[in-house]
């Protein structure tokens, strides 16, 4: 049995690693556009400092001036954290007001860290990958810009747009990835209800097959973007329930032939018997007959 399991998890390991190792050299265009991205959004955002800080403030209230200042500090904090949302949809340079990971751009962590989070939501939730000047109609934002010292138009320098990573368009979803996944992934879900309830030889090897299978088709794409890498988290997970269960499948049928049939015990009542007694006395003049009872133990 340890060697069935031990023999399962080798070929997994061994696979994910190998097919991983196919893929380290498609990827590494991946991390070169995320420094090149980051690299151009430090860039920008330094571009912008000197910009607003030198920009004429003479319209201003003090009230003003002072949030103004205060968001371009903040500014500077979001810069320096380095971290800027990315874009896993488009395959052109489009703004995000929020990723899918929840990252924030420039603009809407000025506004969410304001105190304005609920400005926040609506947009991403509704017209997320919209540029400010497209924003024109939205009062709430109008009026959160003139209360800081804002310009639309310098909310629009604020606010950058990102690029699509080259090699990101061929690994997002495609249709073949998505049915091969279906073709490994149901058969591998059938085949792990067999051996979840109703385990056997045939259902074991399946299942291991089926399994196995899944695993390396997650493993082809774990790295990929968007869409193909949570398929591809999927595929890992059902491809390692498969293998799991396959494991009972696999040594169901030696459990059951390694069981002795335990014998059943009899009743106390049918171990008893009852058995003609004949006693006499010592000189044989005088006979007694009676009934006893016998019982095994």
């Amino acid at each position: 049995m340890r060697t069935q399991l031990a023999t399962l998890a080798a070929l997994t390991v061994a696979a994910a690693l190998l097919l991983g190792g196919n893929n380290a050299g498609k990827e590494m265009a991946v991390p070169d556009f995320a420094e090149r991205e980051v690299t151009r959004l430090h860039a920008h955002f330094d571009s912008v400092d000197v910009e607003l800080r030198t920009a004429s403030v003479a319209g201003l209230t003090p009230a003003q001036r002072q949030s103004r200042a205060t968001l371009i500090d903040w500014l500077g904090d979001y810069r320096d954290r380095g971290v800027f949302p990315r874009n896993d949809r488009f395959a052109t340079a489009t703004p995000f007001f929020r990723d899918a990971d929840g990252v924030l751009c420039a603009m809407a962590y000025l506004i969410d860290r304001s105190g304005r989070a609920d400005i926040v939501d609506r947009i991403a939730r509704t017209r997320n990958n919209a540029l400010i000047k497209q924003l024109g109609d939205d009062r709430a934002l109008g009026a959160w810009l003139d209360s800081v010292g804002l310009s639309a138009t310098e909310a629009g320098r604020i606010q950058p747009q990102y690029g699509f990573p080259p090699n990101a368009e061929e690994d997002d979803a495609s249709p073949y990835y998505a049915l091969g996944s279906i073709v490994t992934g149901v058969p591998t879900l059938v085949f792990a209800g067999y051996n979840a309830f109703s385990p056997g030889k045939a259902s074991g090897v399946m299942g291991a097959v089926t399994g196995l299978a899944s695993v390396l088709l997650g493993s082809a794409k774990l790295n990929a973007h968007g869409r193909d890498r949570n398929l591809a988290k999927a595929n890992l997970l059902v491809g390692i329930t498969g293998l799991a269960l396959s494991y009972r499948g696999l040594t169901h049928d030696r459990a059951r032939a390694g069981q002795r049939p335990t014998p059943r015990r009899s009743s106390l009542l049918s171990r008893t018997s009852i058995v003609p007694v004949v006693e006499s006395n010592r000189d044989r003049s005088a006979h007694s007959v009676g009934l006893g009872f016998r019982t095994r133990f």
